[in-house]
C-alpha cells in the first residue's frame, strides 16, 4: 500500500473530504440515480458514509473495498445501523479481490495532483466488476491546464541566485557550478489554493476511464492574456460521474483540493500575446513539465 493510500486511513482526512460540500453533492445526486435495486462497489470507500446511503437508498447489495484499516470502523458502523446482510466490507486493494458483477461501481479517488491515488489503475480493474449494462462512474477525465501568474514564494530560486552571487562577490567563493545546477534545475510540482490564472485554459487530455490507460506525453502552445511573471503551468481536472453530473477542481472553485501547480524553477516574464511551449509527460502516475518560449517570442 502507498504511503499516500495509507494517510487516507487517518479519520481527520476522512473530515476534510466530507466537509466538501460540492463533492458530497456529486456523489448524492449519483446514489439516488442509480442505487436503488442495484449491486453497488464502493472503491476507496474511506469512512463508510457513501456504502450505508448507498444501502438507504435501496440498493440490493453494497461491497464496500477499504484498503486501510478503516475498514474495520466501516464494518462497526455497518453492525451499528442493522445493515450487515446488506453491506460487505474488504479490507483490500481492488486490484487484489476476484471480481464480481455490479451495476454501480463508483469511486473518488481524485486529487490536487488527480494521479496520484490510483484512478487510473483502479478504474481500469474496475471495469471486470461492471455488470452488462453497469455505470462506472467517474467514466471521463479531463484534465487542463493553464498559465499561471507569479506569487512572492514562486521568486525563490531569482533570490537564491542572487544571493549566491552576492556571496561569491563579498567572499571570494567559486560558485559557478552551484548556480549552473540551480538554473538547470526542473520544473516540481504542489499543491496551490492562491494561483490564478494567466492565459485560456488548454484541454491537455481528455481520458475515458474505461479504457486502458497509456502513458500521456502532451506539447501544447499557450499564449499569456496579460502581462506578468508566469510561474508555470496551473493543472485541474473534471471528471464525469454521470449525465450532468461532474466533480471538478477549477481555479476558484469551493472545493477542498486546490490545484495542482508545476512551477518553473525561475519564473518567465511574459508580456500579453506571448506564447510558452509546454511539454507535459505523466509517467508512473509522475508529472513532469518542460517550458520554453518559441523563437517568434511574440
Amino acid at each position: 500500500m502507498s504511503e499516500q493510500i495509507h494517510a487516507f486511513g487517518d479519520p481527520w482526512e476522512q473530515l476534510r473530504l466530507l466537509s466538501d460540500n460540492a463533492r458530497n453533492d456529486v456523489l448524492i445526486q449519483l446514489l439516488t440515480r442509480h442505487a436503488e435495486g442495484a449491486r453497488v462497489l464502493d472503491i476507496g470507500a474511506g469512512s463508510g458514509i457513501w456504502s450505508l446511503l448507498a444501502a438507504r437508498l435501496g440498493a440490493a447489495h453494497v461491497t464496500a473495498v477499504e484498503p486501510t484499516g478503516l475498514a474495520q470502523v466501516i464494518q462497526q458502523v455497518v453492525e451499528d445501523n442493522d445493515l450487515s446482510d446488506r453491506i460487505t466490507v474488504h479490507q483490500a486493494m481492488l486490484e487484489d479481490l476476484p471480481p464480481s458483477p455490479h451495476d454501480l461501481v463508483f469511486s473518488e479517488l481524485l486529487n490536487a495532483h488527480p494521479f496520484s491515488e490510483g484512478i487510473l489503475p483502479v478504474s481500469e480493474a474496475a471495469t471486470a466488476w461492471l455488470a452488462p449494462g453497469g455505470h462506472l462512474a467517474p467514466s471521463r477525465l479531463r484534465l487542463y491546464g493553464a498559465l499561471s501568474l507569479a506569487q512572492p514564494q514562486d521568486l525563490e530560486g531569482a533570490r537564491a541566485l542572487t544571493a549566491l552571487f552576492d556571496l561569491s562577490q563579498r567572499h571570494g567563493l567559486k560558485l559557478g557550478g552551484l548556480v549552473e545546477a540551480l538554473q538547470d534545475a526542473d520544473a516540481y510540482p504542489y499543491v496551490s489554493t492562491t494561483h490564478r490564472p494567466m492565459s485560456a485554459p488548454v484541454l491537455l487530455a481528455d481520458m475515458d476511464l474505461r479504457e486502458p490507460a497509456d502513458e500521456l506525453f502532451v506539447q501544447t502552445e499557450v499564449s499569456a492574456l496579460k502581462d506578468g511573471a508566469c510561474a508555470g503551468l496551473l493543472l485541474w481536472w473534471e471528471a464525469d460521474y454521470d449525465e450532468g453530473l461532474v466533480m471538478h477542481n477549477r481555479p476558484g472553485s469551493p472545493g477542498h483540493w486546490g490545484q495542482l501547480m508545476i512551477s518553473l524553477p525561475h519564473p518567465r516574464q511574459l508580456v500579453a500575446g506571448q506564447r510558452l511551449k509546454m511539454t507535459l509527460e505523466l509517467d508512473d502516475e509522475e508529472v513532469s513539465l518542460h517550458c520554453e518560449a518559441p523563437p517568434s517570442g511574440v
